[in-house]
């Protein structure tokens, strides 16, 4: 086995950390859970082609049950998923999600701790419930403060406030990914 040998750069062209460009302007971290690998839950589907410009990594998803398309934002009692960052990576930074019509998602079922750059501005505390926004406006899909039993909840803020990565060029919100299916709206209603 022949190990390569190390390369050095030449220091007059290496730039700061701090002048390096983000590669992807939607971020979705996986720090603990199942990331990777055979025994990973995840769910690829087409999307609804209305919602293809907005399925970014971070914001959430669910499943349209007449049309089985993923669409983005979350509906009373449908199961959340967290989009992934895409596959098919070529060297260019990417906003988008969507490859041949499709993206990969993570269920809010599976507990994992996530940090995600898709969340509305605000204040946010640790054990705040979260929703996601469901509605045609630029927020669409991201997370936002919730409330338990009154909101379909996919997500409950571990890490008080938001914190920035990426030498201060990204905020995220950490969270655990949770569903809490809404217990006054909705098919559960005056159960």
């Amino acid at each position: 086995m022949t190990i390569p040998q190390f390369q050095g750069q030449n220091p007059s062209t290496v730039l700061s950390t701090d002048a390096q460009e983000v590669m992807y302007n939607n971020i979705l971290n996986v720090l603990m859970g199942t990331f990777g690998g055979e025994w990973q839950v995840t769910e690829t589907r087409k999307v609804a082609t209305a919602d293809a410009a907005v399925a970014v990594a971070g914001r959430v998803a669910y499943v349209d049950q007449s049309t089985g398309l993923f669409e983005i934002g979350l509906q009373p009692n449908h199961l959340p998923f967290f989009i992934k960052p895409a596959l098919g990576y070529e060297g260019q930074a990417k906003d988008g999600n969507v490859y041949g019509g499709e993206c990969l998602a993570i269920p809010a079922l599976v507990g994992q701790k996530i940090q995600t750059t898709e969340f509305v501005a605000g204040t946010y505390a640790i054990n705040q419930p979260l929703t996601a926004v469901d509605d045609e406006t630029a927020n669409r899909g991201m997370v936002t403060a919730g409330t338990y039993y009154d909101d379909t909840i996919c997500g409950v803020v571990i890490e008080d406030g938001v914190s920035a990565i990426v030498h201060g060029v990204r905020a995220v919100l950490t969270l655990y990914t949770y569903f809490l299916p809404a217990i006054s709206t909705g098919s559960f209603a005056g159960s």
